[in-house]
C-alpha cells in the first residue's frame, strides 16, 4: 500500500462493487482527484482496513488519519472542504 503523501483522499475498493463505482462516478462529477486501491490486490491495503474498521467494507476512504465507510459524495467533499 503506498498512497501518496499529499493530502488527496485514497479511496479502497473493489471490483464489482457497485458503491465504488457511484462514489468514482461522483468524484469524477466533482473534479475531486483521489487515488484508488484495490483491496483484492494491494494485501497491505486489506490488512490496514481489516485492522482499522474489523471489515473489508467497501468504498472506504483514507482522509487524513480518518476512514469514511462508504460515504456519500457529499459527505466526502464536506470532510476535504472542497
Amino acid at each position: 500500500m503506498t498512497p501518496s503523501a499529499t493530502n488527496v483522499p485514497v479511496v479502497l475498493w473493489r471490483p464489482g462493487c457497485p458503491f465504488c463505482r457511484v462514489l468514482f462516478s461522483g468524484l469524477e462529477r466533482q473534479g475531486i482527484e483521489h487515488e484508488r486501491l484495490n483491496i483484492w490486490e494491494d494485501t497491505e491495503a486489506r490488512a490496514m482496513l481489516n485492522s482499522r474498521i474489523g471489515s473489508e467494507t467497501v468504498p472506504s476512504v483514507l482522509v487524513g488519519d480518518a476512514i469514511l465507510v462508504n460515504p456519500s459524495v457529499k459527505e466526502l467533499v464536506e470532510r476535504l472542504g472542497a
